[in-house]
């Protein structure tokens, strides 16, 4: 794809933050995880999943695990990985998940060091849903469990999902949801 000019957003639609809504699945059970659309044709393809990743059917159906997280706790840094001048691009997401039971903890356990495709919606809106993880480049899951103080702090897991990735990456397939 060309280098060409780029305008700003003139509508000042550029919200900040990602929503509540996140969406998680171990690697090892998808049946096919989409690359990138290639060759790329329009703007924007060369960082665009091509359709939708699949699970094996059911019963039970495999899919995405759904998490609510805080409002206003989450978001998604890209930082060039490691050397300059390899062209990867660390994605980290940072999120609280606000439970303290022991079916979150039973989850949390299950899903400690595993590598993930994760799927989050950004603010704004086009509400556009962004992947980490690629199936060459699986995004790693990892958590750390809080109790706060009594009156103040917060209950529950700070979450974190890091991939060495080429680039952001927008994921406009349907997301299957576990059963």
């Amino acid at each position: 794809m060309d280098l060409r000019d780029v305008k700003r957003n003139q509508e000042l639609q550029n919200q900040a933050g990602v929503k509540q809504k996140v969406w998680v699945a171990p690697i090892d059970v998808f049946t096919s995880i989409k690359g990138v659309i290639t060759p790329a044709v329009n703007d924007g393809d060369s960082v665009t999943i091509d359709g939708a990743h699949t699970f094996p059917a059911g019963p039970p159906q495999e899919g995405f695990v759904e998490l609510h997280l805080d409002y206003e706790q989450n978001k998604v840094d890209g930082e060039p990985a490691a050397d300059p001048l390899s062209q990867n691009h660390k994605q980290t997401f940072v999120g609280f998940y606000n439970a303290s039971d022991a079916s979150a903890a039973e989850m949390m356990k299950e899903l400690k060091n595993r590598e993930v495709i994760f799927l989050f919606e950004q603010m704004g809106p086009d509400g556009a849903v962004r992947q980490i993880g690629t199936e060459e480049n699986p995004g790693r899951f990892s958590y750390k469990d809080m109790t706060g103080q009594a009156g103040s702090g917060k209950n529950g897991f700070e979450i974190t999902v890091t991939a060495i990735q080429d680039s952001l990456l927008y994921y406009p397939g349907t997301i299957t949801l576990k059963a």
